[in-house]
C-alpha cells in the first residue's frame, strides 16, 4: 500500500531538520498543520515536541497538545507516553500539563489514559493528582486484566496525601473528581479531614449514586466518629435498599440491633477488632484455619512480620477451610517479601483444595502469585469462575488463550484446539 502523502510530508519536515535546523523544520510543520487527517496528527504532535524541544520552541511545544486533541480515538498511547517523558525531561511541566488537558478531552476516562496521566503527575510533583487518576482508572479498568493489576499496584505504592485530598474534594473540580477526591481523604488518619469528605460526599449524593458507595466503604472499613456515622447516615438514608443494607452491617459491627444472624454479627465484630486495634483477641482452645488468618492479619497489620509468619503457618498447618480471612491473609501475605510471601503461597496452595466457597477473593489472590505452579495457579482463577468473581473468567480464559497459541506454536494442535475453544467460553461469559 502507497504511504499517504501527509505521511511522507512529515518525514521530508523530519529531514529538513536534519539538513535546515529545527527552526526551519517547524515553520514547514505548522504549513502543513491544517492539511494533516486525525490519523496522522499524532505522528505530527510528535514531531512539534521533538522540533519544539530541540529548537528552544515553547509554542511549538503547547501547539503538540492542540494538534494531540484532534488526533482521533486510535491514536497510539506509546506516543503520548514518549511525548510526556520528553517533556518531563525537558523540564516543561505547563507543556506536559497541557498535553495531559489535551488527553482528557480526547479520551475522557479510559483507563488506559487516566493511569498514564497518572504516572504523569507523580513524575511532575503532584500526587494528588495522580491518586485521583488512578482512582478513576480502575473505576473503568476491567477486572483481571493486565492494566488492573498495574493500577492496583500502583495505588498501593502511590503517595497517599489523604488530607490535601480533603482539600480539593471540597474546593474544586467536577462531581466524578469530587468523589474520587474523597474516597482518598476517607483514609486519613485525622478525623476533621474525613469529616470534611464525608461533606463534600453529601454535595454531590444527589447527583452521583456513587458517593453512597464510598459513604458505604467507610462504614465497613473501619472505626469511626460519632459525628462521622451522622455525616453517613445521611448520606445512605436516602439510598433505598443499598443504604439500608450498609447501615445494616454497620449496627451488627457496633453490636447494636440488627436483622443479621449472630455468627455473621460475630465475625463483623472479628474483623472490627483486627482493623482498629490490630488484634484478633484471645486465643481459642481450638484454633479454626480462619481464626490464625485473622492473627496473621492482624500482624500484618501492625507491621510485626515474624507474627504474621508464625500465624500463617498455623493457618497452613489446620484443617483447611476456605473462608473470607483465609483468602485476605494469603493475599495480604503475598504482596510482602521473603519468607513471610513463602509462607502466604504455602497458605494458597492449602486453599485451592479446599472445602467451602466464598463470593470473592480468588482473583487477587491469583493476581498476586504468577510465581506459582501453573497447576495451582489454573485452580486459584478456577475457583473464582465457580465462586462468580468478576474477572475470574477473563483471568482464566486469557491464559487458555495463551496456553493454546503457545501449544499452536510447538505444533501440539490437539492441545491448542482445546485450549482456544475454553478460552473462547470463558472470555464470552466474561464473569
Amino acid at each position: 500500500m502507497a504511504a499517504r502523502p501527509e505521511s511522507l510530508a512529515l518525514e521530508g519536515v523530519r529531514g529538513a531538520s536534519r539538513r535546515l535546523g529545527p527552526a526551519a523544520a517547524l515553520r514547514a510543520l505548522r504549513a502543513l498543520r491544517r492539511r494533516l487527517p486525525p490519523e496522522e496528527r499524532a505522528k505530527g504532535a510528535a514531531l512539534f515536541i521533538e522540533l519544539g524541544l530541540a529548537a528552544g520552541d515553547g509554542a511549538a511545544r503547547l501547539e503538540a497538545a492542540e494538534l494531540w486533541r484532534e488526533a482521533g480515538p486510535r491514536a497510539p498511547l506509546r506516543t503520548l507516553a514518549r511525548m510526556l517523558d520528553a517533556l518531563i525531561a525537558g523540564g516543561d511541566a505547563p507543556a506536559a500539563q497541557g498535553l495531559l488537558a489535551a488527553e482528557r478531552a480526547r479520551a475522557g476516562d479510559a483507563p488506559a489514559s487516566r493511569y498514564l496521566e497518572a504516572r504523569a503527575r507523580a513524575r511532575l510533583g503532584d500526587p494528588v493528582g495522580a491518586r485521583v487518576a488512578l482512582v478513576r482508572a480502575s473505576d473503568g479498568a476491567r477486572a483481571g486484566s493486565a492494566l488492573a493489576a498495574a493500577i492496583a499496584r500502583a495505588r498501593a505504592l502511590g503517595d497517599q496525601d489523604a488530607r490535601e485530598a480533603a482539600h480539593h474534594a471540597e474546593h474544586g473540580g467536577s462531581d466524578a473528581e469530587t468523589v474520587a477526591l474523597a474516597r482518598l481523604a476517607l483514609g486519613a488518619p485525622g478525623r476533621y479531614a474525613r469529616v470534611r469528605a464525608l461533606d463534600a460526599l453529601r454535595s454531590v449524593a444527589a447527583r452521583r449514586p456513587d458517593a453512597a458507595r464510598v459513604a458505604a466503604e467507610h462504614l465497613d472499613g473501619r472505626a469511626i466518629t460519632a459525628i462521622e456515622r451522622d455525616r453517613v447516615r445521611a448520606i445512605l438514608a436516602a439510598r433505598g435498599a443499598e443504604g439500608k443494607a450498609a447501615l445494616r452491617r454497620f449496627d451488627a459491627r457496633e453490636g447494636g440491633r440488627s436483622d443479621l444472624d449472630e455468627a455473621t454479627a460475630r465475625a463483623l465484630r472479628s474483623a472490627r477488632a483486627v482493623l482498629e486495634r490490630g488484634t484478633a483477641g484471645p486465643e481459642r482452645p481450638h484454633p479454626s484455619m480462619a481464626d490464625a488468618s485473622l492473627r496473621a492479619i492482624a500482624a500484618m497489620r501492625r507491621a510485626d512480620p515474624a507474627a504474621a509468619e508464625a500465624a500463617l503457618r498455623m493457618a497452613t498447618a489446620l484443617a483447611p477451610r476456605v473462608s473470607a480471612p483465609a483468602l485476605t491473609a494469603a493475599w495480604l501475605g503475598s504482596l510482602a517479601r521473603g519468607s513471610l510471601r513463602a509462607a502466604a503461597g504455602a497458605l494458597a496452595e492449602r486453599l485451592v483444595g479446599a472445602p467451602g466457597a466464598v463470593p470473592r477473593g480468588w482473583v487477587r489472590l491469583a493476581q498476586a502469585r504468577p510465581d506459582v505452579l501453573d497447576a495451582t495457579l489454573d485452580r486459584l482463577w478456577r475457583r473464582g469462575v465457580l465462586a462468580g468473581e468478576p474477572g475470574a473468567c477473563v483471568g482464566l480464559g486469557e491464559r487458555r488463550r495463551r496456553e493454546g497459541w503457545a501449544a499452536w506454536k510447538r505444533g501440539d494442535h490437539a492441545t491448542a484446539r482445546t485450549c482456544l475453544r475454553e478460552a473462547k467460553a470463558l472470555l464470552q461469559r466474561r464473569a
